[in-house]
């Protein structure tokens, strides 16, 4: 579980421009920070116009490049900053398997930002997982999914498909904002149109087939929560 530096600068993006004051955000299971030039990314977190807290900069910088995932968020103004997963063994906080058919009270609509850096598809269960991290989210806020497409057999159980996300996302009341494949091969990440302006799954997969070059691909997306949810 972890992200990568493009897949940060999305999410970034996506809490600037959501304008949520005071921010709460899950991880879904704790977030490895996958950032290899820390230099490099603090200078485009300035030309991005991205603020952050100077003292937590300095202490990340410290440790760097082991970087602790509730502290890097708070960095970026995330008030309110959680892991949720099966055991406590990686540092989560929180403690429930997304498989379990009943998300607990506490949990319902808590956060403004659910964030699943790859662990779906490590979920043996992935409808009731996508069931559990969606209704986690508040009501305008944001879920965030960066999951394999191609070229992670063995990674986890399954690899998923652009149709899995529109339709779930679409029959229990989200706004899907954004569904991308971010192609990685030879040391570069290429982010592809939106998976909608495909015109059919022939296309898409002469798109992956062009890129990979022995890489591999992730879906990429986002959705804000606009009403209540029927599963």
């Amino acid at each position: 579980m972890g992200l990568l530096t493009v897949e940060i600068f999305e999410i970034l993006k996506l809490h600037k421009e959501s304008r949520i004051e005071n921010a709460s955000l899950c991880m879904m299971g704790k977030q490895n920070i996958l950032i290899r030039n820390w230099n490099a990314f603090m200078e485009m977190v300035y030309s991005l116009g991205f603020s952050y807290d100077k003292e937590i900069c300095k202490k990340l910088q410290e440790t760097f490049p082991v970087l602790d995932a509730y502290s890097f968020f708070e960095m970026f103004g995330f008030k309110d900053v959680h892991a949720v997963d099966y055991s406590t063994y990686e540092g989560a906080d929180i403690q429930f398997d997304l498989n379990g058919d009943n998300l607990p009270p506490d949990l319902t609509e808590k956060f403004d930002f659910v964030i699943d850096g790859g662990t779906l598809e490590h979920v043996f269960d992935p409808a009731n997982a996508i069931k559990n991290m969606s209704g986690m989210v508040k009501q305008n806020g944001y879920i965030y999914h960066a999951l394999p497409l191609a070229g992670y057999i063995d990674h986890g159980f399954y690899s998923f498909s652009p149709a899995f996300f529109l339709e779930y996302y679409d029959i229990n009341h989200f706004r899907v904002q954004k569904i991308n494949f971010l192609v990685r091969t030879n040391g570069k990440a290429v982010f592809s149109q939106d998976c909608r302006l495909f015109e059919d799954s022939a296309r898409m997969n002469e798109y992956i087939s062009y890129f990979l070059g022995g890489g591999d691909c992730i879906i990429t997306m986002y959705s804000s929560k606009v009403g209540k949810r029927y599963c």
